[in-house]
């Protein structure tokens, strides 16, 4: 199976405009590397379900801390999520919680994209979720250096 990108981005002021294969973001900010080979996912939980679907497939996870209300249910309608609906308040912080626990508390580093980044713009978010992507990695490498001293395999 080859592996996937994965994009984790509300669409609060994000105008997502293809053009020839690529991304062209809000304020006409580009980013070459948002090419058709992404998956553009707008919740937390679409973005478990990439994770699992693709377990161990995953080369790059680019996330976004503060996802707004809304989601797109079809083409030009949006749905009501989060706080303004009455429900929970997700972020993309959860998302690297919830790669801590699989590596923690399952042992599952598999589930850990090739690379991590995070794009918010939310700089106090920001700061705490590239601290978590940090623990991610020492927590994998040393599962991983402890399998290898063991001779156990994943």
């Amino acid at each position: 199976m080859p592996k996937i990108n994965i994009y984790l981005d509300d669409i609060r002021g994000l105008d997502l405009k293809q053009t020839e294969g690529t991304l062209w973001l809000e304020h006409d900010r580009y980013d070459p590397s948002l090419t058709t080979e992404w998956h553009v996912v707008r919740t937390v939980s679409e973005c478990l379900d990439l994770l699992v679907k693709h377990h161990g497939n995953v080369a790059i996870l680019s996330l976004d801390h503060d996802l707004g209300m809304y989601a797109v249910d079809q083409p030009g309608k949006l749905i009501v999520l989060g706080a303004m609906a009455g429900g929970p308040v997700h972020t993309g912080y959860d998302i690297l919680l919830w790669l801590e626990e699989q590596i923690a508390v399952n042992l599952n580093d598999a589930v850990i994209p090739d690379e991590i980044h995070v794009h918010s713009e939310n700089w106090s978010a920001r700061g705490k979720m590239l601290q978590a992507v940090e623990s991610i990695y020492k927590k994998r490498d040393a599962l991983r250096s402890q399998r290898t001293r063991t001779g156990m395999t994943t």
